[in-house]
């Protein structure tokens, strides 16, 4: 077709079914006290959010090092349920006093929100 560009798929690209409402991503009785010992235990440094330890979703090495990994709406949702917010509210908040924190610190590099895609 001339003159139409064609979408092209990216094949890499990856669909996150996770739901924080659904689904459990660590196994039962798992905390983020056993993560921390892990990572611990492996000798990873990664700078922590307290206070959500619900939204971890596990971590990576980003390229820089090790980052934890949390879900975005899962975070929205602990402080709903924390401060009973409606969800713009927490979004305000999380966005302004969390991320707007996330720096790298002392060289490690910031902890990485994932935005799940079925949020419903």
């Amino acid at each position: 077709m001339c003159g139409e560009r064609q979408k092209k798929r990216n094949p890499v690209a990856l669909r996150i079914s996770y739901s924080p409402l659904k689904h459990r991503m660590w196994p039962e009785g798992f905390t983020l006290s056993d993560l921390n010992d892990h990572l611990t235990e492996a000798g990873i440094n990664a700078i922590k959010i307290d206070g959500f330890d619900k939204a971890t979703l596990g971590y990576t090495d980003s390229g820089k090092g090790h980052a934890l990994v949390y879900s975005y709406w899962r975070c929205l949702q602990v402080l709903m349920e924390l401060n009973d917010w409606p969800y713009d509210k927490a979004i305000e908040y999380f966005e302004f006093n969390v991320m707007g924190g996330l720096q790298s610190y002392e060289g490690l590099p910031a902890p990485i929100m994932v935005h799940d895609m079925d949020w419903p």
